[in-house]
């Protein structure tokens, strides 16, 4: 591998493609959210479609064309990802508690990471007693549940 010195100019050019590759991404994930659950499959089919051709063929560099080439790229990675999870999670059940670390690195590189999604509802959580994380059930309902509650605040 090759590397080339470090300049002000190259730097730009990374952090500009950078940025864009992560609107892009962003932006994917709203036109998804965005859309009907029954038009998603389309709609993301579309969006990595349209955004795999305007990477390709925009060939400014430099600037706003290089910022709209990488978001276009980011989009269609976003929505290409999408479609491929959305077909894994069907056939990848999610992880429990006594799943293999091979099992759980499957589940998660296809979002299914946390163990208690597959339980959440079953075990009567609700939104309010989540502990900050819709998908992931608190230790300890009220503090009357913990018999010393000490807070370390020290680093």
């Amino acid at each position: 591998m090759k590397t080339k010195k470090l300049t002000q100019k190259g730097l730009m050019q990374t952090a500009v493609k950078a940025t864009g590759l992560v609107l892009g991404f962003l932006v994917g994930g709203a036109i998804s959210a965005a859309v009907p659950q029954q038009a998603r499959t389309v709609t993301r089919i579309g969006v990595a479609g349209g955004g795999l051709y305007a990477h390709t063929v925009i060939e400014d560099d430099n600037g706003v064309g290089s910022l709209v080439k990488y978001a276009a790229g980011g989009a269609a990675v976003r929505e290409a990802y999408g479609l491929v999870t959305d077909q894994l999670q069907k056939v990848v059940n999610a992880p429990t508690a006594e799943s293999s670390v091979v099992d759980r690195a499957i589940a998660g590189a296809v979002g299914l990471a946390c163990p208690s999604e597959s339980d959440y509802f079953t075990n009567d959580q609700s939104f309010l007693n989540t502990g900050g994380s819709l998908n992931r059930p608190m230790a300890y309902t009220s503090f009357e549940d913990v018999d010393d509650p000490v807070i370390d605040v020290s680093f």
